[in-house]
């Protein structure tokens, strides 16, 4: 089997009129395959003689790299998880005034809960791309562009992620909001200059 393939039942299932996998899935899966894209850099870089003095810190970048991969695949599920718990929530019953109510306080718990998986998402790109400049900048420049590539998956990854929050700000309960806007607002636009700066790097070296 191609190794594509396999990617084929998350593609379809993505597809499809079921509301999980969605957009914080593949915000988890973009963060996953920068984080691959930079480990790769680090596997064409390790075990020869050109970057022996880097060796041992590249294998540290790597080792660290398999964690956050891992990372963000555990923050994919969570974010379905945590979708399905609005849903359960959403269909909870409403006939009476004490089921209205209920259900409306059982809305903002599980929307406050969905803000978690995405606003981690963010955090966890954060925490990746020194990784990626790392390997950038010290591994084997004949794979520069998937390091460049793996910042610009890392961006995407962050952008989705925050639109899935936002989009979840409403329902969740006013003096919960704050908090996470700030998180958010702090944040986003810090990762993604530093994304943007790092692409914009390695398309020079590519040019000169």
């Amino acid at each position: 089997m191609k190794p594509l393939d396999a990617c084929r039942p998350f593609i379809d299932a993505l597809k499809s009129s079921d509301p999980t996998p969605g957009g914080g899935a593949v915000a988890g899966l973009a963060g996953a395959l920068a984080g691959a894209l930079a480990h790769m850099v680090g596997s064409l870089t390790v075990g020869k003689k050109k970057f022996a003095a880097v060796e041992d810190e590249m294998r540290e970048v790597m080792a660290k790299l398999d964690g956050i991969i891992e990372d963000f695949f555990a923050l994919a599920d969570d974010d379905a998880r945590a979708f399905d718990a609005y849903m359960a929530a959403w269909r909870l019953p409403k006939g009476t005034d004490e089921e209205k109510a209920a259900r409306k306080e059982a809305l903002k718990g599980a929307a406050f809960t969905a803000c978690d998986p995405p606003l981690r998402t963010v955090r966890l790109t954060n925490d990746l791309l020194p990784l990626i400049s790392f390997v950038a900048e010290r591994g084997n420049q004949h794979a520069i562009s998937d390091a460049g590539a793996a910042a610009i998956l890392a961006a995407a990854a962050a952008r989705t992620a925050a639109l899935n929050l936002r989009i979840n700000l409403p329902s969740v309960a006013q003096a919960d909001r704050p908090p996470l806007e700030d998180a958010l607002s702090t944040l986003l636009p810090d990762v993604l200059t530093r994304a943007e700066s790092l692409a914009s790097t390695v398309e020079h070296r590519l040019d000169t």
